[in-house]
């Protein structure tokens, strides 16, 4: 069964804990190695991130929303699409802090997103979201796709993916504990992975609109108080 994004985050929830680019299937094969809750299968509205924040939240929100995702940001940075400010002026932008970048793979890792939020000292009213596991590779398995086609070496790119997603769902792991209510789980879009001889998620590589770019985990976890 699947259900429309927009419906479910229009429900109750007291935190929503994003991971960028996550495959409802990758997610679905090992999520229960680190924690438990109710699964079903999102459509996401949108296909990249930008497009999701736009679509997803259009108003003011009182949420803090904590981000590693350098696609979130603000009409200040020069950015002149959904800007975060605007519609969550209470947040922190982990990709701004220069002691948070990893100097090898220029992004920060997911541990400063859950660290951030057990520091602001909130148990509710987060949104956590993750730049993982989308790329660059930073897992176990590294892969830099700027050198080889990831076409030519799908399983490797592929491995490297599932490396990414282990490194954030052991983060939301640790930090699922500090919350309480509600907490959703789930991605602003998928990934491709090689099928139908198609990469990633950005227009210019020719992906449109393919199922599995919509298709994401939408995992509860917790309950309502």
């Amino acid at each position: 069964m699947s259900v429309d994004q927009l419906t479910l985050l229009a429900g109750e929830w007291d935190n929503l804990i994003v991971m960028d680019a996550c495959r409802s299937d990758y997610f679905e094969q090992i999520y229960s190695n680190f924690f438990t809750g109710e699964l079903i299968k999102a459509i996401s509205p949108a296909t990249n991130t930008r497009d999701w924040l736009t679509t997803v939240f259009p108003d003011v929100y009182d949420h803090l929303y904590i981000t590693s995702n350098v696609r979130v940001r603000n009409r200040s940075d020069g950015w002149p699409y959904w800007s975060l400010v605007d519609h969550f002026p209470n947040n922190i932008c982990i990709w701004r802090q220069e002691d948070k970048i990893d100097p090898r793979f220029f992004v920060p890792f997911p541990v400063y997103v859950s660290q951030a939020a057990v520091s602001s000292g909130k148990t509710k009213g987060l949104i956590l979201h993750y730049l993982q596991p989308h790329q660059p590779y930073i897992g176990k398995v590294e892969f830099d796709h700027s050198d080889v086609d990831p076409l030519e070496n799908i399983e490797r790119w592929r491995d490297a993916y599932c490396a990414n997603l282990v490194l954030v769902l052991k983060e939301i792991a640790w930090v699922l504990p500090h919350l309480e209510g509600v907490t959703v789980i789930t991605a602003d879009h998928g990934e491709m992975l090689g099928e139908d001889g198609l990469k990633f998620h950005n227009r210019q590589s020719g992906v449109g609109t393919h199922p599995l770019l919509h298709e994401v985990p939408w995992l509860t976890v917790g309950e309502s108080s």
